[in-house]
Formats: C-alpha cells, sequence, structure tokens
C-alpha cells in the first residue's frame, strides 16, 4: 500500500493480481500523483487504483485496466476515500462479470472531477462511465461519452447518491 506519498511523472505497467484489490495502485494513506498512467493493470476491485484514503490525480491517465472475477467494480478506479481528478482520462476500462462502474466506482465518499474525460469504459451491471453510490459528486467539465453498461442501466453515469454536474457532455452512452 502506498501511504502519504507523493508521486509524479511515472507509468505503472502490467501488474496482474487477481483475487485482490488495486492492481495498480492501492491507497489507504494520502495520495497525489501528476502526468502519471496507469496501464494495463488487473485485480478484483479498483484495477487501476484502488483508494480507501484521499487521493488526488492530476493529468493522469488511466487506461485499459479490468477488473476479474464475480464482482470487480471500479475497471480503473475504485474508491470510498476522498478522490480528486484534474484533467484526467478514464478509458477503455471494463468490471468483472457482476461489475458496477466500468471507468470509476466511487462508494460513499466525495468525488470531484474537473476538466476529464470517461471514454469507452464498461460495466456488466450498471455505471458503465461512472457508478456513483451513496456518493457526494461534483463533476465539472467532464465528457463522458461512448460508455456502456449491460444490464441496470446507466451507460454513462449510475448516481445514487447527491450528484453536481456544471458544464459537461454526456452523449454516445448506451445501456441495454
Amino acid at each position: 500500500l502506498m501511504k502519504s506519498c507523493a508521486v509524479a511523472d511515472c507509468s505503472f505497467y502490467p501488474w496482474i493480481m487477481e483475487g485482490t484489490s488495486g492492481g495498480g495502485i492501492a491507497n489507504d494513506g494520502g495520495l497525489i500523483m501528476e502526468d502519471c498512467t496507469v496501464l494495463r493493470c488487473r485485480a478484483s476491485d479498483g484495477a487501476g487504483v484502488w483508494n480507501v484514503g484521499s487521493s488526488r490525480f492530476t493529468r493522469c491517465m488511466i487506461e485499459s485496466c479490468h477488473g476479474q472475477g464475480d464482482e470487480g467494480d471500479g475497471g480503473g478506479i475504485w474508491s470510498s476515500g476522498s478522490l480528486v481528478l484534474q484533467s484526467c482520462i478514464v478509458s477503455n476500462c471494463s468490471g468483472g462479470a457482476e461489475s458496477f462502474g466500468g471507468g470509476v466506482t466511487s462508494w460513499g465518499g466525495l468525488l470531484a472531477a474537473t476538466n476529464c474525460t470517461f471514454v469507452a469504459n464498461t460495466s456488466n451491471d450498471e455505471g458503465g462511465g461512472l457508478y456513483l453510490g451513496g456518493t457526494s459528486s461534483i463533476l465539472s467539465g467532464c465528457t463522458i461519452s461512448g460508455n456502456s453498461s449491460w444490464f441496470w442501466g446507466g451507460g454513462g453515469v449510475w448516481n445514487g447518491g447527491t450528484l453536481t454536474m456544471l458544464n459537461c457532455t454526456v452523449s454516445q452512452n448506451c445501456d441495454s
């Protein structure tokens, strides 16, 4: 686990950790990342990033991360803590067999995203792009496009908490 760390100008490549959380990064402290890439990671929840602490990501890319097994929530990012995303891209991520939040799953914490792009993410249940379960969320200037949810809805966003969206584009998402 990374505790009270600042990580800048780095990339994380294929760590495959099936049956655990946080294939790329597991955080239960304070984490700051700038200009980083988390790429091609696999884990049961939070394949790219698993966060129960406080995290801030600036100009980061979370790409092609995939949740494994029966759950596999939050293919790109799974968070129950405080999560701030600034000018980040979460793309081509997916959850496991019965997953929530292909791109991002936020459970009960705080999610603030500014000028971020959530594109081409997939979940088998709810929230292809983002699954916001009991979360207080603010999305400002974000693009949520081309995401899909196969069974329960919210191809782009599934919200079960308090959501404020300002100047966002939500387009070409689908659910079946």
